[in-house]
């Protein structure tokens, strides 16, 4: 049930995210080209990496999210450069028809477009991640007896 909840819940969660920080930074103007570009597909990894998967209050400790934001942010940057470099920045009419843009334009122009991408693949991984959990067992830690004090001496004074 974990995985099939995790492999929902990542890309989901991931695409709302990206589409949310791809669009706070279009409306900002950050879609021109430039320096936000990958701080704004950066930041679309870290928040994917910050709130997919396990819950941050059910983590065994707060690096946990922190080290997959951080990672993210590096994903983030890395799927940019990848769509941008390699791919060649494809166009996306459909996109950018629904916002009112002028058709033919590159997918790096939309933000929001290329996020919710980014988000759903990062926020796919973490929640694929954390869906097969860390080992926690339903019965938890078993205790050791404590060890009686050795015969002659006295046991330490609390």
């Amino acid at each position: 049930m974990r995985l099939i909840a995790g492999l929902f819940k990542g890309p989901i969660l991931g695409a709302i995210l990206g589409f949310a920080v791809g669009f706070g930074f279009f409306k900002l103007g950050a879609g021109g080209g430039g320096f936000f570009q990958w701080i704004t597909y950066g930041l679309v990894g870290a928040a994917a990496g910050f709130f997919c998967g396990k819950p941050v209050w059910r983590q065994s400790t707060l690096w946990t999210p922190l080290l997959k934001a951080v990672v993210g942010f590096g994903i983030g940057i890395g799927v940019f450069a990848l769509w941008t470099r390699v791919l060649g920045d494809p166009i996306m009419v459909p996109a950018i028809q629904q916002v009112g843009l002028a058709a033919p334009a590159k997918a790096s122009t939309v933000p929001f477009a290329l996020g919710a991408v980014v988000g759903l693949v990062w926020g796919s991984l973490v929640g694929l991640d954390d869906a097969f959990g860390d080992g926690e067992k339903k019965e938890g830690k078993k205790e050791l007896p404590e060890a009686p004090a050795p015969k002659g001496k006295l046991p330490p004074r609390s």
